[in-house]
């Protein structure tokens, strides 16, 4: 995975008193693709380079505050491809988020809109593809969430998200999250839960829309597990109820889980691994996806400022319609993060590959990914 540009020295630009800043931040990405639509088809294959340029600010209140933040940011995408200049484009990403961390009571509030060209932003490795086009979408999420402590080990946690994701050419999604966890402290570093969460999921098509309701039951482990050995690790049982017989195939029931562990045997090497299964919606046709994954990689620290990170990760989903998918990607990413810098450099390769199974056919896609970037922030 692309690694985002972040600074570790983050004194602002302009100071205003002891606790309000405002940063200015700058990306500046060129990317190689040989396959820009992810087209199935090798007589549809196009590639091109794409140059992005986001410039951007963040306000900030409390910043040396340990209990209390805010933060609002601003950012806009100048996106320019060499060859497909249809295909240029200038996308915001805009977020606010604020709130109290306390250590009998804290909460937090936030809310995001990002404009995303779904071929080129990888975050967004979903299944909305178009053979001769890239796929836009908007995506808002807001809520806000919140920690009770009952005593020095026990307490809850909950509150509330909303997704909401504006296709171009696909059916809107819809998603509302209401977790709830009962959480218990084994050491100050680990922490063990017991969990529900519900889940609505909405796919808004032309005619009718899709409901899916999702119940989970999990417990979880979070934290340092050993000196070398962090976890994160929820696992449980989930049930899928649908008002759309015909897409959805009435109730379904899976384990679900998101596992990841990293081991870290000297300072130097980091080794990561991990494995996640869930229930997903589709975009087309509103279809139940049952989507399981596995990850792992390593990351090498030459230096504090020199970073070697590799990633490869096994996708399948089985979609409620009879279609069936099976993709992998990988890629090795070199940044480089001079010390008390306002800058970053970095360079990466990245191959994704996909194959689907549907109406009797079975058909793949298949795209290399070369960039070179650098981030600024002040």
């Amino acid at each position: 995975m692309l690694l985002a540009g972040v600074s570790l020295y983050c004194a602002p630009m302009v100071s205003i008193g002891k606790h309000v800043g405002l940063h200015v931040e700058a990306d500046l990405e060129i990317k190689s693709l040989s396959n820009i639509t992810m087209a199935v088809h090798s007589e549809n294959e196009r590639s091109d380079l794409v140059f992005r340029f986001s410039p951007g600010l963040d306000f900030v209140l409390f910043e040396e505050s340990s209990r209390f933040e805010f933060a609002l940011g601003a950012k806009r995408s100048f996106i320019h491809f060499l060859e497909e200049t249809d295909f240029n484009d200038e996308p915001w990403d805009l977020g606010v988020q604020t709130g109290y961390n306390g250590d009998l009571f804290g909460v937090g509030v936030f809310w995001s809109n990002k404009e995303v060209l779904q071929n080129i932003d990888f975050e967004r490795n979903g299944n909305a593809r178009l053979e001769n086009d890239i796929v836009h979408s908007n995506l808002e999420n807001l809520g806000f969430k919140f920690h009770i402590a009952f005593s020095p080990k026990t307490g809850l946690r909950s509150g509330m998200t909303w997704n909401d994701t504006d296709y171009e050419s696909f059916n809107d999604l819809q998603s509302m999250t209401l977790p709830i966890d009962l959480f218990y402290k084994i050491t100050p570093k680990l922490d063990s839960s017991i969990g529900y969460r519900y889940r609505m999921n909405r796919s808004l098509g032309v005619s009718e829309s899709t409901k899916y309701k999702d119940h989970y039951l999990n417990l979880s482990l979070l934290g340092h597990v050993t000196a070398k050995t962090d976890l994160q690790m929820v696992v449980g049982y989930q049930n899928r109820d649908s008002n759309n017989q015909v897409i959805a195939q009435g109730q379904a029931h899976s384990l679900a889980t998101n596992i990841q562990l990293k081991y870290m045997p000297t300072e130097k090497l980091h080794l990561n691994t991990g494995l996640f299964r869930d229930f997903s919606v589709g975009s087309k046709e509103g279809a139940s996806i049952e989507v399981t994954s596995a990850n792992a990689g390593f990351d090498i620290f030459f230096s504090e400022a020199v970073v070697l990170g590799t990633n490869i990760q096994v996708l399948h989903s089985k979609y409620s319609t009879g279609r069936k998918d099976l993709g992998a990607n990988g890629g090795v990413t070199l940044k480089v993060q001079p010390r008390r810098s306002h800058w970053d450099f970095r360079s990466s390769y990245r191959y994704d590959w996909n194959e689907f199974k549907a109406s009797g056919k079975t058909l793949d896609y298949k795209n290399h990914n070369f960039a070179l970037g650098t981030s600024y922030r002040y």
